[in-house]
């Protein structure tokens, strides 16, 4: 985390009723960076999806979907 908030991704709050406790806020610079691991990662994975069948795609959707069901 501290490596985090030294690059200005992520700034560190008090909590006013409890200091023992810290929240944790994403930065304008933090937010414009995760903003590009998404594009890049939504690229990454769109380019890999172009090699599947249109049947693979639809397997691959429902294993994620049954997978996002079993983890919640």
């Amino acid at each position: 985390m501290d490596a985090l908030v030294n690059r200005n991704l992520v700034k560190r709050l008090t909590d006013a009723e409890d200091r023992r406790h810290i929240r944790l806020s994403l930065t304008d610079d933090g937010g414009r960076a995760l903003s590009e691991i998404y594009a890049e990662t939504e690229s990454w994975l769109a380019a890999r999806f172009q090699s599947l069948t249109p049947e693979q795609t639809a397997q691959v959707i429902e294993a994620l979907s049954r997978l996002r069901i079993a983890f919640n």
